[in-house]
């Protein structure tokens, strides 16, 4: 009796784990921010069972036209519930821009919090929680850095899955009766890409709503010298909330030495070690209302040439915005002109050395700078206009100096550009009039 029951419990599981007759099934990839279909091969679908194997299924390299595709289930084992979910590497940078990273900011201060799939995509290093170094990582990967490798970049669950109110990291996908899958014609997917917030990856950018420019001085670059060169916002930087920039250096012209922080961004990050002369600027958490210059590009120059022809601004996979404060969902075009009323610094007179006191000033300011030799020094105002308002020449001496500002170098209630140049180079700054 013992034993036919043994043979018996035996019969029940294997009953249950008999397989399935081979069938074929289709499953169809989307996106989503807008359920578009991911033309796309290489996508990787698993029929998973927390209680036993998964079925893997690459999707072949063609597609029907709907952007689907059908292959076969050939063994399933039955009483077991299933669900879909699917992967896809992908290794560009498509989607991802400072307007993910201002969005991932806004949601971890709490100011804007992120629901659904999108806080599923802030989650860069898959740990359940949205912190500051899912930024880090993003940001590395924006920058081209090294970043660490959690996986497939896409990842897709079945369309009928819940998010949780209370619990926005926590998804409820419905599992499906093994015996209901011979029968189903089409399963839904929708997937999102990691760190494409906003879900621009397949979209593409919205268009800018409008477009600002950069102001670089007209300048000519002397062979074996050594500048800095501001670039410059003509406008209250507070009003921007964050900005990436893209550009080249002709290496055949230029070395670029160094990207200098202007210090009034609270997270400034750049990588000018790419190919080709490639660099990349991530700013975000501007600070200081007023301060212009965003940044200084340090270059050697290897024969004279215009700085216009050694610096272009690239727009292609690394587009350049900023995000206004006011809209973070909106972002302008930046461009690049090279007119601008700013001079470039010799390295010989470091911005750190140079004071004006008072600054906001209401009579008379005084200008201080150290020289390491004695040399003349023209001392320019420059109003934001371009026009020169005031301009002196002084012989100063090794060490520290100072030149007084008259009150009649500037009206009263505006701002305006000092330069100070001496045969080495120049250096410029913003004084404000009270």
């Amino acid at each position: 009796m013992k034993k036919l029951f043994i043979l018996l419990l035996f019969c029940i599981a294997s009953t249950q784990i008999s397989a399935q007759s081979p069938f074929d099934i289709k499953v169809c990839a989307n996106f989503w921010k807008d359920t578009s279909m991911l033309l796309n091969d290489g996508i990787v679908i698993e029929l998973r069972s927390m209680q036993g194997p998964f079925v893997t299924v690459v999707i072949p390299d063609t597609t029907d036209i709907s952007g689907c595709a059908t292959f076969p289930i050939s063994s399933v084992p039955v009483g077991i519930p299933y669900q879909f979910t699917g992967k896809l590497l992908d290794s560009t940078i498509a989607g991802i821009t400072i307007l993910d990273l201002v969005a991932i900011a806004q949601h971890i201060l709490g100011i804007e919090p992120l629901n659904g799939h999108p806080v599923f995509a802030a989650d860069v290093s898959r740990s359940g929680t949205v912190t500051t170094f899912d930024i880090v990582q993003l940001r590395n990967r924006i920058l081209g850095e090294p970043i660490i490798n959690y996986g497939p970049d896409w990842y897709f669950v079945q369309q009928n899955c819940t998010f949780q109110p209370n619990n926005p990291y926590y998804v409820n996908c419905p599992n499906i009766p093994v015996d209901s899958l011979p029968f189903m014609n089409n399963v839904p997917l929708l997937g999102w890409k990691y760190g494409d917030v906003d879900g621009d990856a397949l979209t593409g950018l919205i268009p800018p709503i409008d477009s600002v420019i950069i102001e670089i001085p007209n300048t000519i670059l002397k062979a074996g010298q050594s500048i800095k060169i501001p670039a410059y916002l003509p406008y209250n930087t507070t009003e921007f909330a964050g900005f990436q920039l893209g550009f080249k250096v002709d290496t055949t012209l230029a070395t670029l030495e160094q990207i200098v922080d202007a210090s009034q961004i609270g997270d400034f990050n750049f990588n000018h070690k790419l190919p080709n002369g490639e660099v990349k600027i991530v700013g975000n958490n501007i600070l200081d209302p007023n301060q212009d210059t965003l940044f200084y590009i340090q270059i050697k120059s290897k024969v004279d040439v215009p700085l216009k022809n050694v610096l272009k601004f690239t727009q292609t996979d690394f587009p350049s915005m900023i995000i206004p404060t006011q809209d973070l969902k909106n972002y302008y075009k930046i461009g690049l002109d090279f007119s601008a009323p700013v001079s470039t610094i010799s390295p010989t007179i470091p911005m750190n050395e140079v004071l004006v006191s008072p600054n906001p000033y209401r009579k008379e300011a005084t200008i201080s700078f150290n020289l390491t030799n004695e040399e003349k020094v023209i001392l320019e105002i420059i109003d934001m206009a371009g026009r020169i308002t005031y301009s002196a020449a002084y012989d100063m001496l090794e060490g520290r100096n100072k030149i007084l500002i008259p009150e009649t170098a500037m009206p009263a209630g505006s701002i305006a550009l000092y330069r100070l140049t001496t045969p080495q180079g120049m250096v410029t700054g913003k004084m404000i009039k009270q």
